[in-house]
């Protein structure tokens, strides 16, 4: 009996699978179930090296043999060996296998290249040597990989609903957005109860600005992300999305077009268009509502630097600092490519009278903006990275002109405040902060007034401020 044995043995499911398996082994050496059964259950007990070494028994055994082969081939996607990969594709391509792959495995392999496109951190050709036009193209993005391989899956299952997810992806990765669509009304029709695809299908109406539509798909995906179809629980298969994202995107909506939405119901599960909306509590209700899908897309164990900035934001709006400082503590590598958000830790410290800790993350920003601002000698205020150049100069300056204000250095927070109405007029702007914080500063009876803030956090980590919002 299983279950006493189990309770005699103290052994898993996978342990007396083991037993078992190796029983038949003892019997035939060379029984290929019996070796990939080991294989599988060594795997998912995360013994590598010992399902490794099945796998390629079995292909010792029968050179062709598709299931070590695939054995293999999922090892090392989920141990992240790119080269192994490219290896064993190569073996099948070149003995005509590849379209025998079980179809889930191949619909892994193609997301698992395309998690491999070029990035500032990823190069395929530099980091794993990788110069056949087979894997990849003249940008080195692994696409021609990608493509052999949903061609492969096309041949093999072309009903499969993740086949149009896969060409989904890939077309959203070289800009095909007509194409895109295209693949995933396919799987939606094929599968109306596909997360992935519902999710996709949510991404190409934010991408393409349609905010409303882009909410109900991702709502929709929600929902079809608690009854997953039977493809989705094949061995092999890999789910491309998680509904973390997918919250996170639905904060998105309202987070970015917080005055172009308006919530149906009071629980924001239906939108409507809103245009150029006005109203100062609708605007807020719906940074409400974005919060509260930042926080379940948190709580789903998502995790990105927008995320946390944005959610940050929305608490520092409401004046949670605390919260606001959590979320954006975590945004440090960010700092080097966007000092400017070391502006919104510099006003969240200030808050919570940590005055030496703002004016550190001021002088940053400062020492990083005023290098950019030496090179740049005409100022156009239409430009994007002017404006946050020099705005975030003129800010900056204000507030730590506050921080020595507050503490009684008259000169310091006047040299500050001087050189922030100074960066503000080379946008051609007046630096009302900075300007009543003087007059204050320099009142002629009295003690100097308490100074004002400059708020202006930035909008997010892209868009410095919501009117260079695409």
């Amino acid at each position: 009996d299983f279950k006493r044995i189990r309770r005699d043995k103290k052994e898993t499911r996978l342990d007396i699978a083991i037993r078992y398996y190796k029983t038949a082994l003892n019997r035939d050496p060379e029984n290929q179930t019996a070796l990939f059964g080991v294989g599988n259950a060594y795997f998912y007990q995360g013994q590598y090296l010992k399902a490794r070494q099945y796998y390629e028994d079995m292909l010792r055994i029968n050179k062709k043999s598709v299931e070590g082969h695939a054995g293999l081939l999922n090892l090392y996607i989920e141990r992240d060996v790119l080269p192994e990969v490219v290896s064993v594709h190569v073996t099948l391509q070149d003995k005509d296998l590849l379209t025998q792959v079980p179809s889930p495995l191949l619909y892994k392999l193609a997301n698992y290249y395309l998690g491999k496109k070029r990035t500032d951190k990823v190069n395929i050709r530099l980091d794993y040597g990788i110069q056949s036009p087979r894997f990849k193209d003249l940008a080195d993005n692994p696409y021609p990989a990608v493509r052999t391989v949903l061609n492969a899956l096309h041949q093999r299952d072309p009903e499969y609903p993740p086949l149009y997810v896969g060409f989904a992806r890939l077309c959203r990765e070289e800009k095909n957005l007509s194409l895109m669509e295209s693949y995933l009304q396919k799987a939606i029709k094929t599968e109306p109860g596909y997360f992935a695809a519902l999710h996709l299908m949510g991404e190409y109406f934010y991408i393409t600005k349609q905010p409303v539509k882009c909410y109900d798909y991702l709502n929709r995906a929600v929902q079809a992300s608690n009854a997953p179809p039977e493809f989705a629980l094949e061995d092999f298969y890999r789910e491309t999305e998680t509904v973390g994202k997918t919250y996170h995107m639905m904060g998105n909506v309202f987070y970015y077009f917080f005055d172009k939405v308006k919530a149906a119901s009071r629980f924001g599960d239906e939108l409507e268009d809103e245009e150029d909306q006005e109203n100062e509590v609708e605007q807020r209700a719906n940074y409400e509502i974005a919060q509260t899908k930042y926080e379940l897309a948190r709580d789903e164990g998502y995790a990105s630097s927008e995320l946390s900035y944005n959610l940050g934001r929305v608490y520092y709006l409401k004046q949670q600092y605390e919260k606001a400082l959590e979320q954006w503590l975590d945004l440090y590598e960010d700092f080097v490519d966007n000092p400017e958000i070391m502006f919104a830790l510099g006003n969240a410290f200030y808050h919570l009278d940590n005055l030496e800790a703002s004016r550190g993350e001021y002088l940053k920003l400062i020492d990083s903006f005023e290098r950019k601002a030496e090179k740049i000698k005409t100022v156009y205020a239409s430009r994007g990275d002017h404006l946050k150049t020099f705005q975030s100069l003129a800010a900056a300056y204000n507030n730590m002109g506050a921080i020595y204000h507050r503490r009684g250095n008259e000169t310091k927070a006047s040299v500050s405040y001087w050189k922030g109405i100074d960066y503000a007029r080379r946008l051609e702007r007046e630096n009302e902060f900075a300007r009543v914080n003087l007059a204050r500063l320099l009142r002629p009876t009295g003690a100097p007034g308490k100074p004002v803030l400059d708020e202006g956090i930035p909008f997010s980590i892209p868009y410095y401020v919501k009117e260079l919002r695409p």
